[in-house]
């Protein structure tokens, strides 16, 4: 028997909700099945009423988590049509509800982000349509959170995303990063610094992220040797917080514990090493094998504090 309209409506939602919580519990292989369904019958809703808002809302949310899985899944050229998508979904609901506001610029986030990360997949004029999505995102947000503070955390986000997107289409070019991409980190920094420590997990997550991330640009000319200094001891002090709260990021917490000790032996620190001789405690702790990132971290940490091997 043919199921009624709120049957499918009821079902639509179930499939959205369990590939959403299925992606945020590091399954998204298991959540692609739901987020098809979903879509599918979503779209089977939009096609009988092409015009209602609650269906091209609910379309728009289940495209975005479903490109959000994508890109977990490391395919994220796979996820750019249905970020896209749900980007021009979102922009048909602009009105005066923030909320729409607020979701069309998370979208745009992650619209910019996936072309970034698969720049050879959108042909030439993906570059540009990554940084005036991501720039669109900061856009809305700025004016979102200078209405109402409950957005500064997701205006931080987007600066530090912003970043991000700049960061890896300058990679993918064989570019270095631009000051553009400093000034974003930096951005998003000082509404952290803004925000106290009046933010959840998840904002408390981005900030250290985004100070490992403005540290590691100590080379580039506009950056003050100093303060990538202050900048990598806070990354570090954060991730390692979190590793003994049993909340995770061991990779970064060595991540941040290398870099700082790389900036201090490049500015003649005589205690350059201790930084390396906590990764190295924090590195005998960790499960094996090691991501090649933290392995070839390991490999220079030993280098530098047992001499080359033999």
């Amino acid at each position: 028997m043919e199921l009624t309209r709120p049957e499918r409506e009821r079902l639509a939602d179930e499939h959205g909700e369990q590939a959403r919580r299925l992606r945020l519990a590091g399954q998204p292989a298991e959540a692609m099945h739901h987020a098809d369904t979903g879509v599918a019958l979503v779209e089977g809703l939009l096609t009988e009423r092409p015009d209602e808002p609650s269906v091209i809302w609910a379309l728009a949310g289940q495209l975005d988590n479903r490109a959000a899985i994508q890109e977990e899944l490391d395919q994220p050229a796979n996820g750019i049509p249905d970020a896209r998508r749900s980007v021009e979904l979102y922009q048909q609901l602009i009105t005066s509800d923030t909320r729409v506001g607020a979701y069309a610029a998370e979208a745009q986030t992650r619209l910019a982000r996936l072309i970034a990360l698969a720049p050879d997949g959108t042909g030439p004029g993906g570059v540009d349509e990554a940084r005036d999505a991501v720039s669109g995102a900061v856009t809305t947000y700025l004016r979102l959170a200078g209405a109402d503070q409950q957005h500064w955390p997701g205006l931080a986000r987007v600066l530090y995303a912003r970043g991000e997107v700049f960061r890896l289409l300058a990679a993918a070019a064989s570019e270095p990063p631009s000051t553009e991409t400093l000034d974003s980190y930096i951005d998003a920094l000082q509404v952290y610094d803004a925000l106290g420590e009046q933010v959840g997990d998840e904002d408390n997550l981005y900030h250290a992220r985004a100070l490992l991330q403005t540290a590691r640009m100590y080379r580039h000319p506009d950056a003050d040797l100093a303060d990538m200094r202050g900048v990598a001891t806070a990354a570090a002090d954060r991730f390692w917080q979190r590793v003994n709260e049993g909340r995770g990021g061991y990779d970064d917490c060595v991540a941040a514990l290398h870099l700082l000790g790389e900036i201090m032996r490049s500015e003649g620190a005589p205690d350059w090493t201790q930084p390396l001789r906590a990764a190295r405690h924090l590195l005998a702790r960790m499960v094996r094998p090691l991501s090649e990132e933290t392995a070839e971290r390991e490999r220079d940490i030993d280098q530098h504090l047992d001499g080359p091997t033999p």
